[in-house]
């Protein structure tokens, strides 16, 4: 059903954008790089890490080319994968998370005017990765390919029959788990969930809701009936609703559903994304990002109602146009759209041209906020007021301590507004404009969308605002 869907939107767009093929040539008289001449054989369930890793390094050397797929499902596992340290806004502090090297399946570095066309493949990725990121580049466009997990990192059990001290759930087929001094313990490959989190859907009302339901069925005992099929003994007075499922995933963020970082013009078109670890399509000072028929959800066939462990589209830092449009969302265990930047405190200043500055949020920090050229505002968060700006002259950052930026101005200090401790920076350079339009959200614990610039914000052809929040169920 599924790839009928995508053959139907590939027909609209063909015929959307027809006149510009009239006009232009076509893929054909572009380069186009085979994933298959590199060794990536579509079902045949090897690793193609490797082998698709080299096709896109060769389309560095050819700008404009199409980064071809044959159809099929194409298995990435983490072993020969890039790693890669890079920091990522909202993921992980230093106790959760230490090591900020990534796993990353495709890594896009470098590249301009690529667009990856993949068919109608689907990309199955195993263990813990970063499925895609487009890293430094520009004009890229990922297209018509579907990325989802042989083991999703969210669990799914559902309540099958509830009885006074005796709760039988059953387990989705993608779900794993064994069994140790009676008790349920939920496992993936190279992976088990140690610090849960859990949202329970319940099909009366169609609601995502935030639950403890696991806090008591982990601390009871339990006995596996069948496969699939479990039974725990619960307290006389817990009574959940039949027919609810629990939605549990690890709350620690090591990787995420993909990252687009450092780049320009990049387009998501035609994807369907059915599940992501971690933090979801993270954009990160970034320009320009236009996603249009772009799905975050499950496989129709697949069962399942987790698409995302957090939020699904998340903007930090970046700037330009976002462009949402015809998308659909359902099932995360937060925001559908996240967009927002990184106001960093001013701890010290140094001099009449500097100063230096700390990031505060405990899952943010050690990337490069701040770029020569910016301008910057200094706000007092009492009252969320700009009482001044400058434009940034200089950068310092230090490796031993990622949690610090040193800031130099091509002007003095403005005279009583800074107050370290207090005052915080905010770079007005790196804040986006936002459109969102024709899109559907469902399954949502928290917000559907969740917006801080002081740029336009337009749903449809509505002006929302620089803050605009919306919940969907």
């Amino acid at each position: 059903m599924d790839i009928i869907k995508r053959k139907i939107r590939r027909a609209i767009v063909s015929i959307t954008m027809l006149p510009c093929f009239v006009v232009c040539a076509g893929a054909e008289s572009r380069d186009t790089v085979r994933v298959a001449d590199f060794g990536a054989v579509a079902d045949s369930y090897v690793n193609a890490v490797e082998a698709i890793q080299r096709a896109i390094d060769a389309c560095r050397e050819k700008p404009g080319a199409v980064l071809s797929f044959a159809p099929g499902r194409y298995d990435i596992w983490p072993e020969g994968a890039v790693r890669k340290e890079i920091y990522i806004s909202n993921t992980s502090s230093e106790v959760e998370c230490p090591s900020k090297i990534k796993t990353i399946g495709l890594h896009m570095y470098g590249l301009d005017g690529i667009t990856v066309e993949g068919n109608g493949a689907t990309l199955m990725m195993h263990g813990s990765i970063t499925p895609i990121a487009v890293d430094s580049c520009v004009d890229v466009t990922l297209s018509d390919f579907a990325v989802d997990f042989e083991r999703p990192g969210g669990s799914e059990l559902t309540y099958t029959r509830v009885a006074p001290g005796k709760i039988i759930v059953g387990t989705h087929r993608d779900t794993r788990y064994d069994i140790r001094g009676r008790r349920l313990r939920l496992i993936g490959e190279g992976w088990c969930t140690e610090i849960p989190h859990c949202i329970k859907y319940t099909p009366s009302d169609r609601h995502f809701q935030y639950s403890h339901d696991w806090g008591v069925l982990s601390g009871c005992d339990v006995e596996e009936l069948s496969p699939g099929s479990l039974q725990f003994d619960v307290p006389e007075d817990f009574r959940p609703e039949e027919g609810a499922t629990l939605t549990i995933r690890d709350i620690i963020r090591r990787e995420v559903g993909m990252l687009n970082i450092h780049s320009r013009n990049t387009r998501l078109e035609n994807l369907d994304i059915r599940y992501m670890h971690g933090l979801g399509i993270v954009s990160q000072y970034s320009t320009d990002v236009t996603l249009r028929n772009v799905n975050c959800m499950p496989d129709s066939e697949s069962g399942r109602i987790l698409a995302s462990s957090a939020d699904f589209v998340h903007f930090s830092g970046c700037r330009g146009h976002i462009d949402i449009v015809d998308c659909n969302f359902a099932g995360a265990q937060d925001d559908v759209i996240n967009v927002h930047g990184t106001n960093l405190q001013v701890t010290s200043v140094n001099g009449e041209h500097g100063l230096t500055a700390r990031f505060m949020h405990h899952q943010s920090y050690g990337f490069r906020a701040f770029h020569v050229g910016d301008t910057v505002a200094f706000v007092n968060p009492a009252t969320m007021r700009r009482d001044a700006i400058a434009v940034v002259s200089g950068v310092r950052m230090d490796k031993e301590n990622p949690r610090e930026i040193g800031l130099t101005f091509d002007a003095p200090l403005p005279a009583g507004c800074i107050s370290p401790g207090t005052t915080c920076v905010e770079n007005l350079t790196w804040t986006p404009s936002l459109h969102v339009s024709g899109c559907t959200m469902t399954r949502i614990s928290t917000r559907g969308i969740l917006a801080t610039t002081p740029r336009r914000i337009t749903e449809g052809s509505q002006l929302c605002g620089p803050f605009f929040v919306s919940v969907s169920d």
